[in-house]
């Protein structure tokens, strides 16, 4: 919960750590809340080592919903998930 400031403080240094490496989807978003977001405290998290796999999957011009990402991967890929 990102209104905790502990819990902000976590996930702060996993996102800036440079060891880490984060695969998202969609991250655009998500990453310029962590940057800019001002209530009810600045976070002031710069993420690094950020992957976007929905950029992997979509054409430039317009992004791939994760539903339909997973309707290409193999069944057998996504059992147990």
């Amino acid at each position: 919960d990102l209104r905790n400031p502990e819990c902000a403080q976590i996930v702060k240094q996993i996102m800036e750590s440079t060891t880490i490496h984060k695969v998202m989807w969609g991250a655009n978003g998500d990453i310029q809340s962590l940057m800019y977001q001002q209530r009810p405290f600045p976070l002031a998290i710069h993420p690094a080592a950020v992957v976007d796999i929905q950029l992997a999957y979509s054409a430039p011009a317009k992004r791939m919903g994760m539903r339909r990402m997973l309707e290409k991967v193999p069944e057998w890929l996504l059992r147990d998930l």
